[in-house]
């Protein structure tokens, strides 16, 4: 009979097979049995502090209060549509919702203890700053509403024009106050008027321009059939959340689950408010206020769809990043500290405290498992081990593989343009959009570098530090260049993402170049003389204004020149207008043909001309229109029939000292050229008091 080589080895084999057949049945039962307990322990408490909130129960209801921070309307319909519908009753809740008192702010009332929750905007940033102790909870308008308002008849086309007007200006209004400096205007500039949150007022001409509201007070002027224009904050990257859902630390503290069920609750409503518009008129209109019309509730509710934005956003979702953003904001205007924190400002709704009984039920469940699964691990181990293993690997497998097939589909069938980088530049992939856009292959796209594409080198750096500072970048304009090097422009969002386990840049971009040659060409006629295409006055005017407060900072001389064509009135009735607009014209490219880059030309009105010529002194600025008038004077219009001689009289004036704003400084050119016609045409007088 043949010995074993290893009797032990076969002894242990023999122990081992004869345990798992004799004793494997008994102990998957133990284990299985002490499973199922150790997850009941764990699940059953997690499930009833989970649901506690929202549970029915013969505990009282509790009564807290919703503080608005305006009158009842559309801006709030979810919270109505959570009181209707039940969500609040279901969460053991009996909500009190209170409009907005005057002059009285929405956060006063809950850090008074007079509401447990309320409606503000980013203005809660300044005030935690300040140590009042205000957490923000959910943001339901990820976009502002506040823009500036002004109708088309004011003559105000632009931000810059609010310099000294009659502005209405809410208390409130923090980012329209950015907006304006960073756009360069003073606020000092403007004339504040008392807000009286009336349209009115801007209708009839009291005022020249009023912060508003783009969800409400627009639908005013546009029933009226007023003309309007608004500018918005977001023209110039101030980007501010809206209304922001908020309380109190001592509310979040003693009350979390109270807390976690009103914002639950809430974003419900707004959920069912937002998909069910009609039905939220009706309901407002009918129990809450008729101060605006049923037509007003519905502009109402299509903007806020806007701002809110559920399509693209979470209901809610608040940015970290974003928030220090705006922190920034406030800093560069000296509103809040510098070393201002974050902490403890955002609530986490998703975060549960578990109480100390949960898990001491835990530990004790661990203990029973830990020391039933030391009795199989002998047994069982290996097997079990490498069965999971290769199960959760096929099926994390399975799962990866479905999930990218999806995606794929989308984005490479996606409108617009997807373009996956790794954070060095260079292209991981391209949708068909992309490469159709850029007139290139797919395959032959990877590895190159993103930055190839911009038609500005300085665009990619300056993308990339604000993707650095902000995290994001949402809907920049920026050129680009195909491989045929044509050129176009889009509109680019980046965002960051995991690509085949390594940190990318996620880009999509949307075609508008069309849009932007509109916007070019509008931009362009709108500063622009139809008739001679030198610049308008308007824009003269505008550009005569920079000029003005560069030399009242650091004092840069510069001059104007006022010129006329002499006896134009003559040419018109002798010739016709059309010899007329000949004159015009060649007077027009005799001034373009003589001034340099920097300076700006423009027709004045009728047959006055003015140029703008940037640090320059009197005695230059006189030099040239000297050059102007001589070569005017020994040109001449030559057509078929008659040959036409044409002069022109130039004022020349130097801004002094003495000259506080440009008024002083266009009369005192006006004079100049006043003295010129008097002293007979054809001359040039320079103003030297």
């Amino acid at each position: 009979m043949a010995v074993s080589p290893n009797p032990l080895l076969d002894a242990i084999k023999f122990n081992h097979y004869s345990m798992k057949r004799l004793n494997g049945r008994f102990f998957i039962l133990i284990f299985m049995t002490t499973s199922l307990c150790s997850f009941l322990a764990i699940v059953i408490p997690l499930f009833i502090l989970e649901h506690k909130p929202f549970a029915l129960s013969s505990a009282p209801t509790e009564v807290v209060t919703l503080q608005l921070q305006w009158k009842h309307q559309f801006q709030f319909a979810g919270y109505y549509a959570a009181k209707a519908l039940g969500y609040y009753q279901k969460a053991g809740l009996d909500v009190q919702i209170k409009e907005a008192e005057p002059d009285i702010n929405s956060a006063q009332f809950v850090l008074r203890g007079k509401a447990e929750f309320g409606i503000s905007n980013s203005e809660l940033l300044l005030m935690r700053d300040r140590g009042e102790p205000v957490v923000a909870l959910a943001s339901i308008y990820q976009h502002s509403p506040l823009i500036w308002l002004v109708t088309k008849n004011s003559g105000i086309d632009n931000i810059h024009n609010l310099a000294g007007k009659r502005v209405m200006l809410e208390s409130h209004g923090i980012e329209l106050v950015a907006y304006l400096n960073h756009e360069g205007i003073d606020l000092d500039s403007i004339v504040q008027i008392p807000h009286t949150f009336d349209p009115l007022s801007l209708i009839t001409g009291k005022v020249d321009a009023m912060s508003a509201y783009s969800t409400d007070e627009p639908f005013i002027l546009k029933q009226s059939k007023v003309d309007y224009l608004t500018f918005n904050p977001r023209a110039s990257g101030i980007d501010f959340y809206g209304d922001t859902l908020f309380t109190t630390e001592q509310e979040l503290k003693h009350h979390p689950h109270r807390v976690k069920a009103f914002v639950e609750a809430s974003l419900q409503g707004w959920e069912y408010a937002l998909q069910h518009p009609d039905e939220m008129i009706d309901l407002i209109y009918k129990e809450y206020s008729q101060r605006h019309s049923r037509d007003h509730l519905a502009f109402e509710a299509q903007m806020t769809q806007n701002l809110i934005m559920p399509d693209v956003v979470e209901l809610g979702y608040m940015n970290p990043g974003r928030w220090r953003y705006i922190g920034e904001i406030y800093q560069s205007l000296g509103m809040i500290s510098k070393n201002f924190s974050l902490k403890g400002f955002i609530y986490n709704r998703n975060e549960v405290k578990s109480p100390v009984w949960l898990y001491i039920s835990l530990g004790i469940s661990l203990l029973l498992s830990g020391l039933v699964s030391f009795v199989l691990w002998r047994f069982y181990r290996f097997k079990l081990v490498i069965q999971k293993e290769i199960h959760e690997k096929n099926e994390r497998e399975k799962q990866i593989s479905i999930l990218e097939k999806k995606y794929r589909i989308l984005v490479e069938n996606s409108p617009f343009s997807v373009i996956i980088s790794g954070l060095d530049g260079k292209i991981l992939y391209m949708n068909s959009r992309a490469a159709q856009q850029f007139d290139i292959s797919q395959s032959y796209a990877l590895n190159l570098s993103t930055k190839d594409f911009y038609a500005s080198p300085e665009d990619r750096k300056i993308l990339l530090d604000i993707l650095k500072r902000k995290g994001f970048v949402q809907d920049m304009d920026f050129k680009f260049v195909t491989s045929r090097s044509s050129e176009f422009w889009a509109s680019i969002s980046v965002s960051i993402i995991e690509f085949e386990g390594e940190q990318a840049l996620f880009t999509a971009l949307i075609d508008i170049t069309r849009r932007k040659m509109l916007s070019q060409e509008l931009e362009y006629l709108a500063m622009t003389d139809e008739l001679t295409q030198l610049y308008n006055r308007r824009f003269f005017l505008d550009r005569l204004q920079r000029e003005f407060k560069l030399w009242q900072r650091y004092k840069n001389p510069f001059s104007v020149l006022l010129i006329d064509i002499d006896h134009f009135k003559n040419i018109n009735d002798h010739f016709g207008h059309d010899i007329g607009d000949l004159a015009l014209k060649f007077v027009a490219k005799s001034l373009k043909d003589l001034v340099r880059e920097v300076d700006t030309v423009a027709r004045y009105g009728g047959e006055e001309f003015i140029i703008l010529l940037p640090q320059t002194q009197g005695d230059m600025a006189k030099e040239l229109a000297e050059r102007l008038l001589l070569k005017i004077a020994t040109s001449q219009i030559e057509l078929t029939d008659i040959s036409l001689k044409v002069t022109v009289s130039i004022g020349v004036a130097e801004v002094r000292t003495e000259m506080l704003d440009l008024n002083h400084l266009l009369k005192t050119v006006d004079n100049a050229l006043y003295q010129a016609k008097w002293q007979g045409r054809n001359q040039v007088v320079m103003d030297d008091r």
